[in-house]
């Protein structure tokens, strides 16, 4: 069969890991369907340029969606009604889980690689920018006992997406993704609220550390390992 060439439109299925309400560190799969229009390789060069010279590289995925991306079905509001694309473009592209689903299933699409296959889905993704989610925070810290080796603290992080349009300094980061830390504690075992915790855990960078390899993989869906020593 010979292949036409011209612009062309086609849809695609997106699959958004999002955090599970009832099982902190794991994920439920929702689906949504696309309609991309690929942009020609010279359009993209130029974006990129244009993105490189303006000091906005980080902006690439979203500015990218905004050309390629003509239609998206499955988006809901918090009482499960449809969205149209047309009024919520900002906010799809301002949703960083949402991101960074499209523009894989984008770039699959135009390499010709078919999705995966989720074990649940759940058709359509809930649009609202107030959400918060759980998500467990391992601080890996030195042992004092064995020299050379660490012991792991698990905590429970409650965070909120920060919008990809909003930036921040990673100390600053922190306490814009953060709503919640459940588990410091004082010397003698007493429970420590983050509201008192807070400062001291900002200026350590262990802490703030692991508090952002959770909140990226709470993004990105990579699940969370079994539960591993404690202090």
């Amino acid at each position: 069969m010979g292949l036409i060439l011209g612009p062309r439109t086609y849809e695609w299925p997106v699959l958004v890991p999002v955090p599970n309400p009832s099982i902190p560190g794991q994920f439920e799969t929702r689906r949504l369907t696309a309609l991309f229009q690929p942009l020609p390789n010279s359009e993209e060069e130029d974006l990129l340029t244009g993105l490189a010279r303006a000091g906005r590289q980080r902006d690439q995925r979203r500015e990218r969606l905004r050309l390629v991306l003509k239609d998206l079905r499955g988006l809901l509001d918090d009482c499960g009604g449809d969205i149209s694309l047309g009024d919520a473009l900002e906010d799809v592209l301002n949703d960083p889980r949402l991101v960074a689903a499209l523009d894989k299933a984008y770039m699959a699409s135009v390499a010709g690689v078919a999705p995966g296959k989720a074990a649940v889905v759940k058709e359509g993704y809930v649009l609202t920018g107030d959400a918060t989610w759980r998500f467990p925070i391992d601080v890996e810290l030195p042992d004092p006992a064995r020299i050379g080796k660490t012991v792991t603290h698990r905590l429970m992080g409650t965070f909120r997406d920060l919008g990809l349009t909003e930036t921040a300094q990673t100390r600053d980061l922190v306490a814009e993704v953060v709503v919640d830390v459940q588990g410091f504690q004082t010397a003698d075992g007493k429970a420590v609220a983050w509201e008192q915790a807070e400062a001291a855990a900002l200026d350590d960078p262990a802490i703030t550390n692991a508090i952002l390899l959770a909140y990226q993989r709470g993004l990105d869906g990579t699940a969370v390992q079994a539960r591993r020593e404690k202090n």
